[in-house]
């Protein structure tokens, strides 16, 4: 099977449909056979999207990214301890 990332659009889409199989007294193993999903994403996706609506997965995957966007990461360097003869380098956020 080939391996693929649902969005989250996506995903609560295959959630709902999974929600009308189950009203239809369908299985899990039917709901992730329609689905093509393993039975354990499928309970993982309920726990974590369940009961979201499509505009919300939209919006959460906008407030994501926009926080995102403007982060970068600076190498800072520390002076090396007196043990090691190299320098590590920790990862900061810049200011602002």
């Amino acid at each position: 099977m080939i391996r693929t990332r649902n969005t989250e659009e996506q995903i609560v889409r295959k959630l709902k449909t999974g929600e009308q199989l189950i009203a239809q007294v369908k299985t899990i193993v039917d709901v992730c056979r329609v689905n093509e999903v393993a039975q354990q994403i499928y309970h993982r996706w309920r726990k974590h999207y369940g009961g979201m609506q499509t505009e919300e997965a939209r919006c959460s995957v906008s407030a994501v990214q926009q926080l995102t966007k403007g982060c970068e990461v600076v190498m800072v360097r520390v002076s090396p301890p007196t043990h090691r003869p190299h320098t590590p380098c920790i990862p900061t956020q810049m200011p602002g």
